[in-house]
């Protein structure tokens, strides 16, 4: 396609692209655009899409086919322009047109969100800071937490589910031998989401303060998507804990607006260290093994997925767990 282009910065994550396709490739798209909307039009004693061109175009209106014309070409100009001029674009541009007429070029004005330039601090260095007045702290489980453990799962027969007696053999649900197998189950079970709780805590206070030395301009279409994405997920977690998700915003009196305005800040963090791992990544040129991909699904994807799983799906998704790891673990053994 025969066109001009010309960029301008509006801000660091937002560009402007003003230009021209040719009369000639506008052109183009007048015949298969007719054909398309011939089928919406009913023109007596003809079949839908079978009514001659002046006809359908007297009916439709010259306005209307050149506006559909435009919004056809702009489909496939978009992606070539982003692709020749090497524009990392997110979400979907906002489109002006500024000259449409038969048998003319077809003038434009795009302004598109980019992925913003993420200079990096130094990062281990900060990362080796936090390490040093991090102090590991002491994990235990007490008795007590046990015990509370123990009269959460005897709840669940209200829902329906069995519980450990429920499953043991006739003559062995007391045994006490059992019972303390079970206890240290538990009580193995408990450090582990203690201990996983408490590198989360630590690789946040990490992150964190790498983010607070690296100022971003983050595109609004970025923190759109994490604040849809985070709604989706409370409203799967409510829906599946078997309550309306409307009847939880009523319980709230809250609306699903005002819940994305209070998380508007968390949805800004968390897009920034997104962006902060995804250059870090590419900046160590962390990869990960077809062979440790391949493992990672089996053992912690497919389990819960199940065998008929779409893996192109879940392989990106776990790739990038993967990665985010080792830039974690990198981060750990900074000044260590």
């Amino acid at each position: 396609m025969n066109y001009t282009a010309i960029l301008k910065e509006i801000t660091p994550s937002e560009i402007e692209i003003k230009g021209e396709l040719s009369a000639e490739d506008f052109h183009k798209f007048w015949a298969q655009t007719i054909a398309t909307m011939s089928k919406e039009v009913k023109v007596p004693g003809f079949r839908n899409g079978q009514a001659p061109e002046n006809i359908v175009v007297n009916k439709i209106g010259e306005d209307q086919i050149l506006l559909a014309m435009a919004e056809n070409a702009l489909q496939k100009l978009y992606p070539l322009i982003i692709s020749d001029k090497k524009i990392e674009a997110i979400g979907r541009p906002e489109i002006s047109i500024t000259k449409l007429a038969k048998n003319n070029p077809l003038g434009f004005t795009l302004k598109t969100a980019i992925l913003p330039i993420v200079k990096l601090p130094n990062y281990q260095k900060i990362a080796a800071e936090v390490n040093k007045k991090t102090k590991p702290e002491i994990i235990e489980v007490s008795e007590k937490e046990i015990d509370e453990f123990l009269e959460n799962f005897k709840k669940m027969k209200s829902t329906g589910e069995k519980s450990e007696n429920e499953t043991k053999p006739e003559g062995k649900k007391n045994n006490p031998e059992e019972d303390t197998a079970f206890r240290d189950k538990i009580k193995e079970q408990l450090y582990t989401d203690k201990k996983r709780k408490e590198q989360e805590k630590k690789h946040l206070a990490i992150l964190e303060a790498i983010s607070d030395q690296t100022p971003i301009d983050i595109p609004s279409v970025l923190i759109t998507s994490e604040l849809d994405k985070m709604l989706q997920e409370l409203q799967g977690q409510i829906e599946q804990a078997g309550i309306k998700f409307d009847d939880y915003l009523n319980h709230l009196k809250k609306s699903s607006d005002d819940l994305r305005s209070t998380w508007k800040p968390d949805a800004e963090k968390r897009v920034k260290i997104g962006l902060l791992l995804q250059k870090i990544i590419t900046d160590s040129k962390l990869t990960v093994e077809p062979a440790e991909l391949e493992d990672y699904i089996e053992k912690n994807l497919l389990p819960y997925l199940g065998k008929d799983v779409d893996r192109g799906k879940i392989t990106d998704y776990a790739k990038n767990i993967l990665l985010n790891q080792k830039v974690m673990m990198m981060l750990e053994k900074s000044g260590t």
